[in-house]
């Protein structure tokens, strides 16, 4: 999985910011981080926006990557906190993850 890293203070993100809430430097470096992580939170979404109907219910997970870096995410099956899961693609903009 690719994240970008603040290159004065080190802070991760899975997205791009225009300044690092850190330390409010700008620029970043793309760098690998892991793509296996346990449950941190969740909850089961039963009556989604319309677009997302097809997947319901699902859950909208927040997994703690190894590197401890939290990821908000989507899964189609159910979850506990705790479970191991593993990044599987990017599916509509979402970071999809399995068991």
């Amino acid at each position: 999985m690719i994240a970008y890293q603040c290159i004065n203070c080190g802070f991760q993100s899975v997205t791009k910011k225009y300044y690092c809430p850190e330390c409010k430097g700008s620029k970043y470096e793309e760098v690998n981080v892991s793509d296996e992580g346990e449950v941190f939170s969740y909850t089961t979404i039963h009556i989604p926006p319309e677009e997302f109907t097809k997947y319901a219910p699902y859950q909208v997970v927040l997994v703690q990557l190894e590197d401890k870096l939290r990821v908000t995410g989507f899964m189609e099956v159910p979850v506990a906190i705790g479970d191991k899961v593993t990044f599987k693609e990017i599916r509509e903009g979402a970071y999809v993850f399995s068991k």
